[in-house]
């Protein structure tokens, strides 16, 4: 994703730690923490942009998190996976906002 970001000079934090999308909001939310941020742009696929974005809002409250996100289409494959972590979404939005 950092390939197809086009935002500019602004700063880029990768997490090349996280297994899960909410251990990568859980990281973000702690990087933005430790540099002040107010605003966080997730740059992340279109079909994913949804549920990394309410993740990480969930993590920062109060912080303008927005999405960007390459064309492209995703395989079917990807699509019925993605399906599956939305309805585990409340779920994972519990566990967020436990972490907080």
């Amino acid at each position: 994703m950092r390939r197809a970001w086009n935002g500019g000079k602004t700063q880029i934090i990768e997490d090349a730690t996280a297994r899960s999308t909410r251990q990568n909001a859980i990281s973000v939310a702690a990087a933005a923490r430790r540099l002040g941020a107010s605003d966080v742009m997730v740059v992340t696929s279109r079909w994913h942009a949804y549920r990394a974005r309410a993740l990480v809002r969930a993590a920062l409250p109060g912080a303008m998190v927005q999405a960007s996100s390459p064309d492209g289409r995703p395989p079917l494959s990807i699509l019925v996976r993605e399906l599956g972590c939305l309805a585990a979404l409340p779920y994972q939005l519990i566990r967020v906002r436990r972490w907080r």
